[in-house]
């Protein structure tokens, strides 16, 4: 009793100790025995048990229990046969266990011996008739041993039963195309088609004729039949189509029928994700962005537990340029995966674009804070938040993101251009300005945008020749910019050409009528 008592506690030891007591008292007791076969077994050590179970078993030879202990022991052992043998025992006592027959064949299968097994599966059909778990494990032995023919004839027995199910016609046919029986598979497909015409099974296994016989449009005709029929599982179905599309690189008529085949499976498993993301991934490959985007909405409808959805979800949210809807869903995606820092990414794309500047701040922090296995993503998180804290006047914390962004990529030509612009309205560090800028130009001579940033920098540090040569071949490149146009304006203004600076700001006004700073600069009230 003590032992039970310690051994329902969990202590297995101290269990052990009371059962040796016990059999110090009383060697002969099979119970105690069987006790400390199962509690060595619980202890991982099945050599131990087995010593025990065989003590047990030769003192009670009619316990069920300890014969389906010992089968236990003899499997962990690899002692197969034995383990057969012992649950051989436990249907002789309990003839009705079903488990028991199926267990003792398969351990005859571990032991390859499969004329043993058969005999367990032949005195379980005859005990308790034909059924298909019993059928398709005689299948595979049969087939196993090279017999396919024994195999096909436990199948016949299998549809002589139940001679209206097509699922057992189907089975068959699947045998006889495995044993290169083309004729007679087909004959059964188009038997079962007969009677069932909606029958996707039997249109798969068509398919499969006609790809054989390289004929590509009743192939892909049977395929979509056969996505038609919800009773075949969404993965069975993707899986083909995972096979065909990279074919469609080579051979673009199959365009068109995979993405059929894509709609039909996703009207025929309306609540299933899987099904309407592929469909989304086949309108993304296709560049057809707005159907990909309302697939993959349905598919997060679904199952918002699919982080590759919600990333391919907000991409294009963000490539659409639907801002809002990007901060919402965003937001959303992060209550399910809290710790993926691209979806911060997201977040805080949406909110600087919102001018939501503090919040883009907060959440580029928090991203940053998380593990993020693509450097990229913090790269793109430090440019966020420098850019937010320069529009919140943080100028020291702005300029330590776009130095830790720099860190990660020294020749970002993003970071570079905007972090010496900064610096240069600001008319600090104009020195570091000056050598990222020159990188810029380095690294893209030609870019508009860069030559500006340049010639501003150069103006700020009062080189006024400077600045009207670069921004002067900024406007080469792109002459109807307002930014640059009014940079212009500012230099020649310096310079005391008036009038060619009016010139400029006016033009720069019509491009940029909401600007609150040409007005006065053409009105003469604008302090320089």
């Amino acid at each position: 009793m003590n032992g039970e008592r310690e051994k329902a506690l969990g202590n297995i030891d101290n269990a052990l100790d009371y059962y040796e007591e016990a059999l110090s008292i009383y060697p002969a007791s099979s119970a105690a025995n069987y006790a400390m076969a199962d509690l060595f077994l619980i202890k991982s050590r099945p050599d131990l048990a087995y010593t025990y179970i065989n003590q047990a078993l030769a003192l009670e030879t009619n316990n069920s229990y300890y014969y389906d202990l010992k089968a236990q022991i003899c499997h962990l052992l690899s002692k197969n046969t034995e383990a057969a043998a012992a649950l051989k025992e436990v249907i002789r006592l309990n003839p009705g266990s079903v488990d028991a027959y199926f267990d003792a064949a398969n351990e005859y299968i571990y032991a390859k011996d499969y004329k043993s097994a058969l005999a367990i599966y032949d005195q379980m059909e005859e005990r308790f008739g034909v059924g298909e778990d019993l059928v398709r494990q005689k299948e595979q032995i049969y087939l196993t041993m090279g017999k396919p023919e024994k195999a096909v004839e436990e199948l016949k027995k299998l549809i002589q039963a139940a001679p209206g199910e097509n699922r057992y016609q189907g089975m068959l046919a699947e045998l006889y195309w495995q044993m290169g029986k083309k004729k007679e598979s087909v004959e059964i497909y188009e038997g079962i088609l007969k009677s069932e015409p909606s029958n996707g099974f039997a249109h798969f296994g068509m398919a499969e004729y006609y790809r054989s016989e390289n004929q590509k449009e009743d192939m892909l005709r049977e395929l979509n039949e056969a996505f038609k029929d919800s009773r075949i599982n969404v993965q069975a179905k993707m899986n083909v189509l995972y096979s065909l599309i990279p074919l469609i690189e080579n051979d673009r008529s199959l365009k068109d029928p995979i993405f059929e085949m894509a709609k039909t499976a996703s009207l025929a498993h309306p609540n299933d994700a899987m099904a309407h993301t592929i469909l989304a991934d086949l309108y993304l490959a296709d560049n057809r962005i707005k159907d990909a985007l309302d697939a993959y909405q349905v598919a997060i409808g679904i199952d918002p537990g699919n982080l590759e959805v919600w990333k391919q979800y907000c991409s294009i949210l963000m490539e659409l340029g639907k801002v809002e809807t990007l901060q919402k869903e965003s937001e959303k995606a992060m209550e399910y995966f809290p710790e993926q820092a691209i979806l911060y990414y997201y977040q805080a794309t949406a909110l600087y674009q919102l001018k939501e500047y503090e919040k883009t701040a907060k959440t580029s922090k928090m991203g940053l804070g998380l593990y993020a296995p693509d450097e990229e993503i913090n790269l793109q998180l430090y440019i966020l938040q420098g850019d937010a804290l320069n529009n919140l006047k943080e100028y020291e914390a702005s300029d330590k993101s776009f130095d830790k962004a720099l860190v990660l990529d020294p020749e970002n030509r993003f970071v570079l251009n905007n972090y010496a612009y900064y610096l240069s309205i600001r008319k600090t560090k104009l020195e570091k300005a000056k050598k990222m800028s020159a990188k810029t130009l380095e690294l893209s001579p030609n870019d508009a945008s860069y030559l500006d940033t340049y010639g501003w920098i150069l103006f700020q540090m009062n080189d006024k020749e400077g600045a009207l040569k670069y921004i002067g071949k900024s406007l080469e490149q792109n002459p109807n910019s307002p930014e640059v146009l009014e940079h212009m304006g500012d230099v020649l203004k310096s310079l005391g050409r008036q009038e060619e600076a009016i010139k400029y700001w006016k033009k720069a006004l019509e491009l940029n009528p909401d600007s609150m700073e040409l007005p006065k600069k053409l009105n003469g009230s604008y302090e320089f």
